[in-house]
């Protein structure tokens, strides 16, 4: 993914702009193709509305506006799949709650990073670390 982002940053513009009806249909089909292992659905996303010629920040930050409807529908599958319960939507509430709200702050921290390094380096290095990681804990 790294290298994804660092081709589609070299097309990106420093204009902020609108995404168009084309580049919806662009970014579905990359959602689409991020069910693939080892791709992202967020790397995705924001490289090809780089590709399409948004600006960095501004991709980053509409990628994860994208996220959510991914996870309402997601979270609302797996209620209708399993049966909710009055403890387990409490729960399943506490869960979504804490879940937007620490999303909220690491978006806001991420994207204030990407502000300064290029995404493509972010994903890099994040690359990196999961791989060292995993490696570790072998």
């Amino acid at each position: 993914m790294g290298v994804f982002q660092a081709v589609t940053s070299t097309v990106s513009s420093d204009e902020t702009r609108e995404p168009t009806v084309g580049d919806a249909v662009l970014v579905g089909i990359a959602q689409g193709v991020a069910i693939l292992p080892g791709v992202t659905r967020s790397g995705m996303t924001t490289g090809t509305l780089l590709l399409r010629g948004h600006d960095g920040p501004a991709a980053f930050r509409y990628s994860f506006i994208l996220s959510i409807p991914a996870a309402l529908g997601g979270g609302l599958l797996g209620g209708l799949e399993t049966g909710i319960s009055g403890f387990a939507f409490s729960a399943a509430l506490a869960a979504f709650v804490t879940a937007a709200l620490v999303g909220l702050v690491s978006i806001e921290f991420l994207i204030r990073i990407v502000e300064r390094i290029a995404f493509s380096v972010v994903c890099l290095l994040l690359g990196t670390a999961t791989v060292i990681g995993g490696v570790l804990v072998l």
